[in-house]
Order: C-alpha cells, then sequence, then structure tokens
C-alpha cells in the first residue's frame, strides 16, 4: 500500500468522528443511546414537513408555443451528458441508498451506458420519477447553539448516486432555462455566484451610500432555513 494513501484514509476516519453528544434532548425527551438518538432525531425531521393535501394542478392548461418549447416530456438526454455527470462526481464519496459507490458505477459506465440512457429518457418522457430513487439517507449537519438540541441540527440528504447523476443533468438543463429570467442580483444557489459575490454587490451599495447616491434595497434574514418544509404532489408534463 502506497503511505500516502494509507495516511489519508487514516485521518479520513478521524474527521469523520461524530460531533454528536452522547445525550441529546427534544423538548422534554431526552436520550442517550444510538438507538433512542436515531429516533428522536428521525422525529424531530419528521415534524417539520408538512404533508398538505395540496391539489394536483389541472391537467387542461393553456398551451402555448414556451410551454411546447420547454416540456420535460420533450427534453432528451444524451449519452455524452450521463458520461460528463458520472465524471464530475466525487469517486471517493460513499454509496448511498442503492449501495452503489460512484467509483464502482463510473468503472461499469461502459456497460451500464445504454440502460442508463433509456432509464432516463423514459423517466422524461413519461412523466414517472422511479419511487426507490426517492429514498435518502439522512444525516444530521450540527449548525449553531447547544449540540445536544437536536433542533439545532440540519438533515443532510444522501441520494443515490444514479439519482446525483440524473439531477445533475437536470440541474444543468433548467439553469441554462430560466438563468435569462433570474436577476443578475440574485447570488444564492446560482452558478458562478456565492458569497463573495454578494460581498462584492454590498461593497457597491456602500460606495453608492458614501457618494451620496440613491440606495433603495431590502435585505430579509431567517433566523433558521428550512425551519417548516411543505410537501405536496406535482406531476411532470
Amino acid at each position: 500500500m502506497i503511505p500516502n494513501f494509507f495516511w489519508k484514509y487514516i485521518r479520513t476516519l478521524k474527521s469523520n468522528k461524530s460531533s454528536i453528544p452522547s445525550s441529546v434532548k427534544w423538548d422534554d425527551v431526552v436520550a442517550d443511546n444510538i438507538e433512542n438518538t436515531s429516533k428522536l432525531f428521525a422525529n424531530y425531521f419528521s415534524s417539520v414537513y408538512s404533508c398538505n393535501n395540496i391539489p394536483i394542478m389541472p391537467q387542461e392548461l393553456p398551451y402555448t408555443n414556451y410551454c411546447q418549447d420547454h416540456n420535460l416530456n420533450s427534453w432528451v438526454i444524451f449519452e455524452t451528458e450521463i458520461l460528463d455527470s458520472f465524471g464530475s462526481l466525487n469517486q471517493a464519496s460513499g454509496a448511498g441508498p442503492d449501495s452503489l459507490p460512484p467509483i464502482f458505477l463510473t468503472s461499469c459506465l461502459p456497460v451500464l451506458i445504454k440502460s442508463l440512457h433509456y432509464l432516463f429518457n423514459r423517466s422524461l418522457s413519461i412523466g414517472v420519477f422511479p419511487h426507490f430513487w426517492k429514498k435518502s439517507y439522512i444525516t444530521p449537519t450540527f449548525k449553531s447553539g447547544d449540540r445536544s438540541n437536536v433542533t439545532n441540527y440540519r438533515p443532510i440528504s444522501k441520494l443515490s448516486i444514479i439519482l446525483k447523476a440524473f439531477e445533475a443533468i437536470i440541474t444543468k438543463k433548467l439553469s441554462y432555462l430560466i438563468s435569462k429570467n433570474i436577476s443578475i442580483h440574485q447570488h444564492g444557489f446560482l452558478s458562478k455566484h456565492s458569497i463573495q459575490t454578494n460581498l462584492i454587490f454590498k461593497n457597491f451599495l456602500t460606495k453608492s451610500v458614501d457618494k451620496g447616491y440613491q440606495v433603495d434595497t431590502i435585505l430579509r434574514i431567517f433566523k433558521k432555513r428550512l425551519t417548516k418544509l411543505i410537501i405536496h404532489y406535482c406531476t411532470i408534463n
């Protein structure tokens, strides 16, 4: 074994130590072992989801040229896009619920590419998302405050690798489609936009104020992101 790989693996093991205390709480409930801690986190994360019975949009909608041009059912995914998507994945990451690590799928991609190409395009054409792909592993990630309080953790989902590749392809297509309709001053969750670009914009505002220009801006700070999530069903059409 190459020494560098060995010590890199050891550092990985050390860095993966759980930061969750041996005892955690949620309101008046306390958990002090692995099983009860897992259940407590599961109960809390489930509580922030609301399965409201939101009616599905009617199928009989005005069909414009824009809808015809950008209907997901008419999208086509090419084999080159699948190859690029798998190539951009972190090969060292672990497997998701499907137990298939990215390094295995990437190595077998020449054999799997035809099947994945059919599967992805079939899903888009009929508007059906495989139920198994909706499953994920949840890892509690600490944000701030008291580490023993489960409300100070956020759920991070570990998806199946095939789904991540599919998701990356769709995200790229959607980003290209809607990018021209998004303000250039939007910094969150956009490619080539980040905290740094937001600070640059803030610097521009500060200089404008110093020069006596009229500056109108609205800043909205959320106490906690994703404190309440609403689940509803939609159709791809």
